[in-house]
């Protein structure tokens, strides 16, 4: 077996292996604690006289720093509001901001959530932004994890939801592979890969295994990167599949729609390793980095890489960000992450320090916050805690020789990607079990048979599992030896 290509993780209450492969340092939880309850009382509960009262509001979209009639919610808002509700482990906001946008934006006819809602509950665009719908499909999973392990109540059935958005997502905001900006309109003269969350797509396969997720993955990979590759990493808000600009001129900076683009690879290379990602942002940050160093590092203009407007809470957070996932020296990462940190106000508990204003502003604010969740791990991975039926108590790993019904998960780790292979044993020695195989869609289990010494082989690689004087001790000694071996 070549050492990192596999690893084999047994789902239970002792053994586990985490996605995160990096010992983190970094502690955000002040920041985040702060930052999270004046993003509420700003963006909640400053339109509790309203209609739509739930919703996470963009307190700048009318006047510049108010909570007003005019102003306005997007379903993107409400992505970011859930995701950090359930870092945060606050519920009951997490479920507030999920009423709200369910009966306020959700256009069942058009099976999304419409873009764009007023404070009186008026959505005039009932299209739906993929970002916004993907964002909360995700969002939901984490909040089944949370319930499924016993730090929430479980009087939403939050997975089922999520199963739906997720399944309306592929059929009517992807075309062939590509990924469609809404469920409106799809064609290669019109990309932002912004939308594009790899990390995302391969938890929705877990849940969705009908539809071809990693088709999306691998498509939406090979242009970006060859968009990238012409602007030294550099990603256009929006272009064609050729990195042009669009028929209808859309921005062709990489500015506000783009910044994103480092944070949402930096969670693929950080939790999954893809080299894809890590390509990327082995590109694109030293780069930036050259341009302006840490401490004045912005958005950027194309073709150029001329440094734009602005050096703020926003782009150093997301660069940040995308440091992270890069293996850029920990000298350079630190000098952004420190340079971040600058950035928040302990008075007003808010990224603003250097423009007190920045508060009202709901996209800075979250992707601030989500920033600095993915640098400090609690962005969590939910593929690990997978199912986690069984443990070292079950009669499985107390009996020598002896196997009831009792089911199986395995999560294995092959380049840089996570799956779950699920067996299920129905024999009652190990010289006689029978296996129903149920693998991740993106692999195909060729061969399972169970003797006194069993072998599941996965394409060309091979994992053994030895029967001899129980799987609890072995189990310890294999997920001992692996730890070695990746950390």
């Amino acid at each position: 077996m070549k050492k990192g290509l596999l690893f084999l993780v047994l789902i239970g209450e002792v053994f586990f292996l985490g996605s995160y492969q990096t010992a983190w340092a970094v502690d955000f939880s002040e920041e985040r604690n702060g930052a999270w309850e004046t993003f509420k009382q700003i963006t909640i509960e400053g339109y509790k006289n309203y209609p739509a009262y739930g919703l996470v509001f963009d307190s700048a979209s009318c006047t510049p720093d108010s909570n007003a009639a005019c102003d306005y919610a997007v379903s993107e808002g409400q992505g970011y509001g859930l995701l950090l509700a359930a870092i945060q482990k606050d519920q009951k906001t997490f479920d507030q901001i999920l009423t709200a946008a369910d009966k306020w934006m959700w256009q069942a006819d058009r099976r999304g959530y419409g873009w764009k809602t007023y404070t009186d509950g008026s959505t005039p665009d009932t299209n739906a932004a993929t970002d916004g719908d993907e964002d909360i499909a995700m969002a939901l999973l984490l909040a089944d994890k949370l319930q499924a392990s016993g730090q929430w109540n479980k009087n939403t059935a939050y997975q089922k939801r999520a199963q739906e958005i997720i399944a309306s997502i592929y059929e009517t905001m992807t075309l062939n592979n590509y990924l469609c900006p809404g469920n409106y309109t799809c064609t290669p003269d019109e990309l932002n890969f912004s939308y594009f969350a790899p990390a995302w797509y391969k938890v929705f396969a877990v849940y969705d295994p009908a539809h071809d997720w990693r088709g999306v993955i691998d498509k939406q990979y090979d242009l970006l990167l060859a968009v990238a590759k012409k602007f030294n990493g550099l990603i256009p808000d929006w272009c064609t599949e050729n990195g042009d600009v669009t028929y209808n001129n859309r921005p062709h900076n990489m500015t506000y729609d783009a910044i994103r683009v480092p944070w949402r690879l930096a969670l693929d290379s950080i939790w999954n390793n893809d080299p894809r990602a890590q390509e990327y942002l082995n590109l694109v940050m030293p780069y930036v980095l050259a341009k302006s160093g840490a401490k004045d590092i912005k958005m950027y203009s194309i073709p150029e890489g001329n440094p734009l407007e602005w050096h703020n809470e926003l782009t150093v957070a997301l660069w940040s960000a995308g440091a992270w996932g890069s293996n850029l020296p920990a000298d350079q990462k630190n000098a952004l992450v420190q340079e971040f940190r600058s950035f928040y106000n302990p008075v007003d508990q808010s990224f603003n320090a250097t423009w007190a204003p920045a508060k009202w502003y709901y996209f800075n604010q979250a992707l601030s916050l989500l920033a600095a969740a993915t640098i400090d791990g609690s962005l969590f991975n939910p593929l690990p805690f997978l199912d986690a039926q069984d443990n070292t108590k079950s009669k499985l790993f107390r009996k020598k020789g002896k196997i009831d019904r009792q089911r199986i998960l395995v999560q294995v780790r092959q380049k840089g990607e996570n799956y779950t292979l699920a067996f299920f044993k129905r024999g009652k020695s190990a010289k006689n079990a029978v296996y129903r195989k149920s693998a991740h869609p993106f692999y195909q289990v060729n061969y399972i048979h169970a003797t006194t010494l069993q072998k599941i082989i996965i394409k060309n690689h091979r994992v053994i599992l030895k029967h001899k004087s129980g799987f609890k001790k072995i189990f310890k000694l294999f997920l001992k030896w692996q730890a070695k071996d990746i950390f």
